[in-house]
């Protein structure tokens, strides 16, 4: 049984409690994927020796997951002038947004309820 046995032992203690169960299953399925990551990246360590030099680095990358880039890409040197520029749009735009919303609520009508004193006269 080895790694299994007392893995298995446990799911007496876990059926009592249906959450206790879920959070039992979830732990066995993360302990599987964890399981089969580890085997595979042993796989993989042996597998390197065997490899010529120049391609381990690149089944590495390809077996870890890494997306390869061909350069960076960085923005560009502003002057002050542009910052300045950029601030005041961006000034502009929340003054426009938030000049609509404040007449949209001005705009719709109120509902007039009873008044308090009137809801107790009724009363």
């Amino acid at each position: 049984m080895g790694e299994l046995g007392p893995i298995l032992k446990g799911i007496g203690a876990a059926a009592t409690n249906p959450l206790a169960f879920v959070a039992y299953i979830i732990a066995i399925g993360a302990w599987v994927f964890l399981r089969l990551r580890v085997g595979r990246n042993n796989n993989l360590l042996k597998c390197l020796t065997v490899l010529p030099e120049e391609d381990r680095f690149p089944a590495l990358k390809a077996e870890m997951g890494t997306v390869p880039l061909n350069e960076g890409r960085w923005a560009g040197v502003w002057s002050q002038e542009q910052i300045d520029a950029g601030r005041a749009n961006d000034r502009l735009a929340k003054e426009r947004y938030f000049e609509a919303a404040s007449t949209a609520t001005a705009a719709s009508p109120k509902k007039r309820g009873r008044r308090l004193w009137r809801k107790l006269k009724w009363w």
